[in-house]
């Protein structure tokens, strides 16, 4: 279960987590998101839903392990300096201090999956600096005449890293992250037009209701043989299922005294009952 996201950054421009690294913490397999309208909720939950965010699991915490890999890395930077060496490196590997310094980077920048990514490679890295074979490597500035002892540096990193072994449990590194599949569920609301007038599913219009005219011929009309007569039967119906309401509010704010009074009395009531007194317009 996932129980904190990071921001992606396209949405750390439009939002302030009380986190000062911009992760929402504290989540649960059900969350509620709370706020006034026009707040950015919605939009919020957009983002995650288009945007890849880094995350934290409650299963299985990996950050425990930035200490382990800030230790490794800190205890060859201090051999390097006695020996005043800049880096070394092997066949497999152009400089180990670098290599090390990116792992470490990784953990403490946190989320997965590429927290657990590098945990991984830190264990497996710690493997290969236990048969280590340095070839060469580059002097401190100022340093570059210094001879150095491969044979000797070898050997030291060989112990440095054998020191490390088996710190990491592989039940940590066989684990298996969740495959998440993202599912956007977008809420019956607004004005929008619903009613598609196109064969292609894309050009929506007011003219229709096709949720009431299914919902007349269930119910309503399926004894009605002549199409007159079901005509004005349906005529005769008042069905409301609000997929109409972008044409209703545009009629009545564009209509007569009487109409735009008892929109404005609508508002009024929505106002006073749902929104604390703070004021609504409906604006199509």
């Amino acid at each position: 279960m996932i129980s904190e996201i990071y921001l992606p950054s396209a949405l750390q421009q439009q939002y302030q987590c009380a986190d000062i690294n911009q992760v929402l913490i504290g989540l649960n397999r059900v969350n509620i998101f709370i706020g006034p309208n026009n707040s950015g909720k919605s939009r919020l939950l957009r983002g995650l839903y288009k945007e890849t965010f880094k995350y934290h699991l409650a299963e299985q915490d990996f950050r425990k392990w930035r200490t382990l890999a800030a230790d490794v890395h800190e205890q060859v930077s201090k051999y390097l300096l006695e020996i005043r060496m800049q880096d070394i490196a092997s066949l497999a590997c152009p400089g180990i201090k670098s290599k090390l310094g990116t792992i470490k980077d990784t953990l403490i920048e946190g989320g997965l999956p590429g927290e657990f990514n590098a945990l991984q490679e830190l264990e497996s890295f710690i493997k290969d600096l236990q048969t280590f074979k340095c070839t060469g490597g580059s002097h401190l500035p100022g340093e570059g005449g210094n001879h150095f002892n491969v044979e000797g540096i070898s050997r030291r990193i060989q112990q440095l890293a054998a020191n490390y072994s088996d710190q990491i449990p592989a039940s940590v590194i066989d684990f298996s992250l969740p495959n998440f599949k993202k599912t956007y569920i977008p809420i019956l609301r607004g004005l929008r037009p619903m009613q598609i007038d196109d064969s292609e599913g894309f050009h929506f219009s007011d003219r229709f209701d096709n949720y009431k005219n299914r919902t007349l011929g269930d119910y309503f009309l399926a004894g009605i043989k002549s199409g007159t007569e079901k005509a004005n039967a349906a005529n005769s119906m008042q069905v409301v299922t609000g997929l109409r309401l972008y044409d209703e509010v545009k009629r009545m704010k564009l209509g007569t005294i009487e109409q735009r009074d008892r929109l404005e009395a609508f508002e009024t009531f929505l106002s006073q009952s749902f929104f604390d007194g703070q004021a609504v317009n409906l604006i199509p």
